[in-house]
């Protein structure tokens, strides 16, 4: 799940640090995690943020096991990841997939609520 994070991550007033909602873009089918209009998202979401190889390493608020943030570092991608394991259903087997914790933008009220990790206490 690719978020931007001035929409989809609670920094404090105090402070820039991010903590991580399980809120998911409008666009998101949680059921298949892909995008439902991908090539029109810019048109539906004008926040929506297209990662390329040379922006990619100015985001440091992509999750420490993000493909693209991976890939960007050098890293390899996890076992489970659909480019390494050859389709979803083992991301979905261990239940790593945002299908089961995701929540639609347009039916959230407190953001709060929906704070799940602080970037911080992932390995």
């Amino acid at each position: 799940m690719l978020l931007n994070p001035d929409r989809y991550h609670d920094r404090t007033a105090d402070t820039d640090e991010i903590y991580f909602t399980n809120v998911a873009c409008n666009q998101l089918n949680i059921k298949t995690c892909q995008c439902r209009n991908y090539e029109r998202r810019f048109e539906y979401e004008e926040d929506c943020i297209k990662l390329t190889r040379e922006n990619l390493t100015t985001f440091n608020w992509l999750p420490r096991t993000c493909a693209y943030r991976l890939l960007g570092e050098g890293k390899t991608l996890l076992a489970w990841h659909p480019l390494i394991a050859g389709s979803k259903k083992a991301m979905h087997a261990q239940r790593i997939s945002v299908r089961y914790i995701a929540v639609r933008e347009s039916e959230v009220r407190d953001w709060e609520e929906h704070i799940i990790d602080r970037p911080d206490r992932n390995g």
